[in-house]
């Protein structure tokens, strides 16, 4: 079986890689620039340039039996004020190149067309209802509008051919050598700065004790390779979650544990922490750690005869370890 995996140099990709190949995958891959990814065991490296202005997808796919689309503009936890150009910006390469990779998918014959989306589309907390595969879209952010509309157009490509579509979204993905935020919060602890946690307030799961979804990248990779393999209605949309479960307050906890650090948490009133986030512009990701925001995985886990190949805590420390062996 022949997979093409875009944006093969990413974070999730690299990985993924890796995983089919150790399970004997053709797999085939496309990346911004050349000097970002030297893959010595790829079957094939296409470079496209910016994705969001290749048009060669055709004569690409003309072997490909399965598509992974990770490439796409990151996002970006704290907008600039111009959010209408921002969204213009992401929907350029994360709903316009999608369609036209899909579209080129179609011609080419490819069977199966697997997009990674994000948990996002569906909402940025789960204070009334924990996300499952049938909660309705609710994107808050730029960033999850161009995702939705991706996967909207998706719809609308599948219901006009044979190729099947896979959406798959997940919530943060934590692992060895993780960006953005996560990584943020492994060198705040690894430094040893205090961290601010608001006091509980008489709100719903107040505090940082709101719980929030993850699943390790390794899980992730596990349960992507399922999607690859296991037989699907034409079209899917599946959350998915590996049964990580942990408030900003117990992450921070075992991070140092881990680490073999002194837990620096002490609490301070929210509105004095939210007053600070917007002073120093970013009001909106503290609001997000006092925030629950669960999903439910188990129906996709059932749909795809999958179970999660490493625990949640195997995750976290694989993750610290190789934090620590790399800073």
């Amino acid at each position: 079986m022949k997979v093409l995996i875009t944006g093969i140099n990413g974070y999730i990709g690299n990985r993924l890689f890796s995983v089919l190949k150790q399970h004997n995958f053709s797999v085939s891959g496309t990346v911004r620039d050349i000097e970002l990814f030297m893959c010595k065991e790829c079957n094939q490296l296409i470079v496209t340039g910016d994705i969001s202005s290749f048009n060669n997808w055709h004569q690409v796919l003309s072997d490909i039996d399965i598509v992974i689309h990770l490439a796409g503009m990151a996002h970006i936890f704290s907008e600039p004020s111009d959010k209408s150009r921002m969204l213009e910006n992401y929907r350029v390469v994360n709903r316009n190149a999608t369609l036209r990779l899909a579209q080129g998918a179609v011609d080419a014959g490819v069977r199966r067309f697997i997009y990674i989306s994000s948990i996002g589309v569906l909402g940025n907390t789960t204070i009334d209802k924990i996300f499952n595969n049938r909660s309705k879209y609710n994107p808050q952010e730029s960033y999850a509008v161009s995702k939705m509309e991706a996967e909207l157009g998706l719809k609308k490509i599948q219901e006009l051919s044979n190729m099947e579509v896979v959406i798959v979204r997940p919530p943060l993905v934590y692992g060895p050598s993780s960006p953005g935020n996560f990584y943020r919060l492994l060198k705040l602890v690894d430094i040893g700065l205090p961290l601010p946690l608001p006091l509980p307030l008489p709100l719903p799961l107040g505090g940082m004790k709101a719980k929030k979804s993850m699943i390790s990248l390794d899980n992730l990779c596990s349960l992507l390779m399922k999607t690859i393999t296991e037989p699907l209605p034409k079209y899917s949309k599946l959350v998915v979650s590996d049964g990580s479960y942990w408030s900003t307050a117990e992450l921070v906890s075992l991070i140092a544990e881990y680490m073999g650090k002194k837990k620096q948490i002490f609490t301070v009133p929210r509105f004095i922490l939210n007053a600070f986030g917007s002073l120093v512009g970013k009001r909106e990701e503290v609001r997000k750690l006092s925030v629950p925001l669960q999903v439910d995985g188990s129906e996709t886990a059932e749909i795809l005869n999958w179970s999660p190949i490493q625990s949640p805590e195997d995750g976290l420390k694989e993750a610290v370890e190789y934090y620590l062996l790399n800073k």
